[in-house]
């Protein structure tokens, strides 16, 4: 009888366990559409936006989107350090550490792909070289972590100025 149900148990935390994984699979399927189609209207949107402020729309993508896309993510974060709870401060900085490794990793591999099957020159030295500098920061800060000390904030928060400039540096001096 024991062996029965522990059979029964077996076979339907195998069927929760499909379950979860083939809605995974629809949910990144929907994840991947929408980029699809919101892709080409969000460029062309960041273009007329920094044609009309008289700005690049390298800086717009690296300092407004970012700003846009994460707001919440950071007002959770000062919220939780308000009411000092260090456990929840730790998880939703080590949210946004993880969300800036994955999202420049993903628009570097993303990039490397399209010149790669496009035949396209390299002219991006600079951003790359800026990412790869920021993300081998952060990624030796948070890859061995899931709590962070409240030091690594200060090494953190100045990384995003500090890459801008560096940006700016690297374009003027070495083009």
């Amino acid at each position: 009888m024991q062996e029965t149900d522990q059979e029964y148990r077996r076979v339907n935390e195998a069927k929760g366990t499909r379950d979860k994984n083939s809605m995974a699979i629809v949910f990144l399927g929907i994840g991947i559409s929408m980029l699809t189609l919101f892709a080409e209207p969000l460029t062309h949107n960041v273009q007329i936006f920094s044609e009309s402020v008289n700005l690049p729309p390298l800086y717009i993508s690296l300092v407004l989107l970012p700003w846009a896309a994460h707001y919440r993510t950071a007002i959770a974060a000062i919220q939780a350090a308000r009411k000092k709870r260090h456990h929840m401060t730790s998880s939703t900085f080590s949210e946004i550490y993880h969300k800036v490794m994955m999202n420049n990793l993903m628009g570097f591999a993303l990039l490397l792909c399209v010149m790669i099957y496009r035949g396209l020159t390299w002219h991006f030295s600079a951003e790359v070289l800026t990412l790869v500098i920021v993300c081998g920061i952060v990624g030796i800060l948070t890859g061995f972590n899931s709590k962070f000390p409240n030091w690594t904030l200060l090494i953190a928060f100045p990384l995003y100025p500090l890459s801008l400039i560096f940006f700016i540096l690297v374009n003027i001096y070495f083009r």
